[in-house]
C-alpha cells in the first residue's frame, strides 16, 4: 500500500512535466524553440554571485586594432547555463562565425538589459537582448560578430576603436560564413516567411518557358485570399531596419544572408527577387507583382518604400558577387550575367545617390555605411573620422567625386545646389547627404542618358585656391522662360504640402485613403495638367517633336515630360508608354473631359486591355509621375522646350549642360559678378542626348560657387 501511495505522488508531481512535454510536442519546432529562448533569456540575465552591475566589463585593447576582431562566443553546456565570452583574433583566417545584421535601438534604450561576459556586466539595449536570446545555443557554441558588442563603445578608447574597426567592416561581413539580419517584430511574422517562399514559387512558375498555357500571365497580386499573409508581408517590408544605411554594406558583401523574421529564417536568395519582381518590367509594361492599395483599406505606401530598399539590396549583391558561371534563373529586370560584367559595381557617386533616402543616427555613416563596397581607388584618402563636421566630410567627398570620377564627375549635382540648406560656408555644389532629399535624384532615375554635347566623355574641372568654386565648361541650351506653379505634388520652401502629395510621399503608415481623398487628389492632378497643357500651348515654338506642325503630338510630348521619359528621343513615343499615359490621364479625367484641343487624342484612345489592367497601369503612370515630380515644378525654356525643373526655380535660370553629365542642371547668377550658383537638375524634353543638341551656341567657362 505505501508502495502504491508513493507512486501515486510520483506520478501527480510529474503530470505538469508531462503534459509541459506534450504541449511543447503539439507545437513541434516552434514549442522548442520557444523554451530555448526562454532558457537562453534566463541564462543571459541570472547574475553570477558575488558579481554584480558594479563590476562593469572592461574591453581589452587590440594589439593590431587595423587586423584584429573580436567574437562573442555564446556556450551551453545545459547543466552549467549559457556562458558569454569575448575573444580576439586575427581578421584573417578566424573560424565559423555569423555576423549579425540588425537596427540599433533608440539612445535612450542603450544599456537598459544586461549581459554577462566572463562574470563581468555589459550594458545592452533591448533589441540585442532579444537577438542574443534567439541565437543563443541550447547546446554547444556559437561564435558571433555584434558591432554593438564587438566593438568598444564606452569613452575615448571606444572612439579610437571605431575609427580602426570601421574600415574593417567589409571584410567582416564579408568573411561571415553567413549574415543573420533582424529587422524587427511583427505581429504575423510567423505568417510572412512562408508566404514569401510560395511569392518566389509562383514567380518561377510565371517565369517557365515551359508553363502551361492556361496560366494566367496577367495575375500579379496573386492569393488574393490570403489577406493576412499579404499583411504580414507588408509588415515585414515596413520594418525600419530597411532604411538603415549601414544595412546596405552589411547584405550586399554576404555571400550568404538569411532573415530572421519571427521564429524563421527567410534565405535572402528568396526574398531579395521577391521584392524586385514589385519593381521589374515585363516587356516595360507592368510589373510581376503590385501591391494593391485597397487591401484592407490601407495605404500601403510604406511597404512600397521598404520593398524598394529590399530590391536594390538584392541588386548590388548580385553584382557584388558576380558569378560568371552562375546559370540559375535570373527573376524580374535582375541583370543578365553579361550586363553585369559589363557594368561591375556601380560608382562611389552612384551608390550615394542609390542609397541617398537611407538613414544614419550619424550624419557620417551616409559616407562610411558605402563606401566599403566600392572599388574605387581614390576612397583611399578619405579616413573615417566623426570629429570633422558632416560639411567638411560632404565637401571632402564632393572633391574627391569632381576630381577623380572621370564620367560621373556631376552626379552629386542632383542632392546639391539650393533643394539643400542655404549656407554661405558651404559651396553650392556641395551635397548635403545628412537630409532627407526633397527630390528624387534624376541623374538616378535617368541613368542611361549620356548628355554632354558631342564626343566627350567628361569635363576639365577647375578649382580655386581654397577649392571653394569651380570652374567648369558647359554648353548652354537657352533660360527659363515660365514656371507652372500648380503641381500638386510639389515639396518646396515655395508651397506647402497639399492632400495630394501624402500619398506620392514614402514613409506614411496606415492613412486610410477614402473615395473623397481619392478625388481629390484626381482633382489636383487634372487641374495640373490643363495647367500644364496651356503653358505648352503658348510657349511652344514647335521644337517639341520632329513632326513640328502637328499640335496632337504636344500632349504626349507634355506626358513623357511628366514621367520624365528617358526614351524622349523617340517619335513616335513607344506604343506601351503612351498607352499607360492614355489610361492614366482618362482615368484622372473621367468626370470632367479634358477641354484643350490639343488633349482631344484622349477622348478616342481605344483601349484594349481588361479593367484590372486598366488599374494597374493607371496606377503605375500615376506613382511614377508623383516620385519624378515630387518637389519640381513643369517649365518651359525660351526655345520652345518642355521641362521639369527644381520647384525652386526661377525664371532666367540657365540651362547647361557640362561635358560628361547626364542630365542638364540651372545654374543662377550669383552676388559675385561672373559667378553662379547651382540650382539643380533639369529634365529637358527632346534633347537629353548630347548628340541631339540642337543649341548653336558654344561651350563656355562657368564659375560655380
Amino acid at each position: 500500500m505505501v508502495i502504491r501511495k508513493s507512486v501515486t505522488m510520483c506520478c501527480h508531481a510529474l503530470r505538469p512535466f508531462v503534459h509541459l512535454v506534450f504541449w511543447i510536442y503539439d507545437l513541434g519546432w516552434d514549442g522548442v524553440d520557444l523554451c530555448r529562448g526562454a532558457l537562453a533569456r534566463a541564462s543571459i540575465l541570472t547574475p553570477r554571485p558575488p558579481q554584480s552591475l558594479d563590476q562593469q566589463y572592461q574591453y581589452a585593447a587590440f594589439v593590431n586594432p587595423d587586423k584584429e576582431i573580436r567574437l562573442l562566443r555564446l556556450h551551453n553546456d545545459f547543466w552549467g547555463g549559457l556562458k558569454c565570452t569575448l575573444i580576439s583574433m586575427p581578421l584573417t583566417g578566424p573560424p565559423p562565425y555569423e555576423a549579425i545584421s540588425w537596427a540599433w535601438d533608440k539612445p535612450a534604450d542603450q544599456g537598459t538589459r544586461t549581459l554577462w561576459i566572463d562574470g563581468m556586466a555589459l550594458g545592452i539595449s533591448p533589441n540585442m537582448y532579444r537577438i542574443i536570446s534567439t541565437l543563443a545555443p541550447f547546446y554547444g557554441t556559437r561564435l558571433l560578430w555584434i558591432d554593438s558588442i564587438c566593438i568598444n563603445q564606452q569613452g575615448e578608447a571606444g572612439k579610437a576603436e571605431k575609427k580602426d574597426q570601421l574600415p574593417l567592416m567589409t571584410n567582416i561581413y564579408e568573411s561571415a560564413a553567413r549574415v543573420v539580419a533582424f529587422p524587427g517584430q511583427g505581429k504575423l511574422a510567423n505568417l510572412a516567411a512562408s508566404f514569401v517562399a510560395d511569392l518566389h514559387t509562383h514567380l518561377v512558375t510565371r517565369l517557365d518557358p515551359n508553363m502551361p498555357v492556361d496560366t494566367d500571365r496577367s495575375n500579379h497580386h496573386p492569393y488574393r485570399s490570403r489577406k493576412k499573409a499579404w499583411k504580414g508581408f507588408y509588415e515585414l517590408a515596413q520594418q525600419r531596419y530597411w532604411t538603415r544605411a549601414w544595412v546596405i554594406q552589411e547584405m550586399v558583401v554576404a555571400k550568404t544572408a538569411v532573415v530572421r523574421y519571427g521564429r524563421t529564417e527567410i534565405p535572402f536568395e528568396i526574398l531579395g527577387p521577391v521584392a524586385m519582381a514589385f519593381k521589374s518590367l515585363e516587356q516595360g509594361v507592368t510589373a510581376l507583382l503590385i501591391n494593391e492599395d485597397s487591401l484592407d483599406r490601407r495605404d500601403i505606401r510604406a511597404a512600397t518604400y521598404g520593398i524598394d530598399f529590399m530590391g536594390r539590396l538584392c541588386y548590388f549583391n548580385s553584382m557584388y558577387h558576380l558569378d560568371p558561371n552562375d546559370v540559375r534563373l535570373q527573376i524580374g529586370s535582375r541583370p543578365s550575367r553579361l550586363e553585369l560584367e559589363e557594368q561591375g559595381m556601380p560608382t562611389f557617386p552612384d551608390l550615394l545617390l542609390e542609397c541617398v533616402q537611407s538613414e544614419a543616427t550619424m550624419p557620417h555613416d551616409k559616407v562610411w555605411a558605402i563606401y566599403g563596397i566600392s572599388s574605387a581607388n581614390y576612397l583611399n584618402s578619405l579616413v573615417p573620422d566623426y570629429k570633422i563636421t558632416k560639411d567638411k566630410l560632404y565637401g571632402q567627398v564632393a572633391r574627391c567625386v569632381l576630381k577623380e570620377e572621370i564620367g560621373r564627375q556631376f552626379a552629386l549635382f542632383g542632392i546639391a545646389g539650393t533643394n539643400k540648406p542655404v549656407s554661405d560656408a558651404v559651396p553650392s555644389w556641395v551635397p548635403d547627404l545628412s537630409q532627407l532629399p526633397k527630390l528624387y535624384p534624376m541623374d538616378n532615375a535617368l541613368c542611361r542618358y549620356r548628355a554632354g554635347g558631342g564626343d566627350a566623355d567628361y569635363a576639365d574641372v577647375v578649382f580655386s585656391n581654397d577649392e571653394s568654386q569651380l570652374l567648369v565648361n558647359a554648353y548652354s541650351l537657352g533660360s527659363v522662360l515660365e514656371v507652372d506653379d500648380k503641381n500638386p505634388h510639389i515639396s518646396s520652401s515655395r508651397s506647402a504640402l497639399t492632400p495630394a502629395v501624402s500619398v506620392a510621399e514614402p514613409g506614411n503608415v496606415g492613412v486610410t485613403r477614402s473615395p473623397a481623398f481619392l478625388q481629390r487628389s484626381k482633382t489636383a492632378m487634372r487641374a495640373w495638367l490643363e495647367s500644364v497643357c496651356q503653358l505648352a500651348a503658348s510657349r511652344s515654338q514647335g521644337t517639341i517633336t520632329p513632326n513640328r506642325n502637328h499640335p496632337v503630338l504636344v500632349a504626349p510630348a507634355i506626358l513623357r515630360t511628366l514621367i520624365c521619359d528617358d526614351d524622349n528621343m523617340e517619335c513616335p513615343a513607344a506604343r506601351d508608354t503612351i498607352e499607360d499615359l492614355e489610361i492614366f490621364t482618362l482615368d484622372i479625367m473621367h468626370d470632367n473631359p479634358p477641354t484643350d484641343t490639343r488633349m482631344s487624342f484622349l477622348r478616342a484612345a481605344r483601349v484594349r486591355f481588361s479593367e484590372r489592367e486598366q488599374v494597374i497601369r493607371s496606377q503605375r503612370s500615376g506613382e511614377l509621375i508623383a516620385r519624378r515630380t515630387q518637389g519640381r515644378q513643369f517649365a518651359m525654356s525660351d526655345r520652345g522646350y518642355p521641362m521639369i525643373v527644381p520647384g525652386d526655380a526661377e525664371e532666367g535660370d540657365e540651362i547647361v549642360i557640362f561635358a560628361g553629365s547626364r542630365v542638364p542642371y540651372l545654374l543662377r547668377s550669383g552676388v559675385k559678378i561672373g559667378t553662379h550658383t547651382l540650382v539643380g537638375e533639369a529634365y529637358v524634353h527632346g534633347v537629353m542626348q548630347g548628340e541631339h543638341l540642337v543649341s548653336g551656341d558654344e561651350d563656355r567657362s562657368y564659375v560655380i560657387v
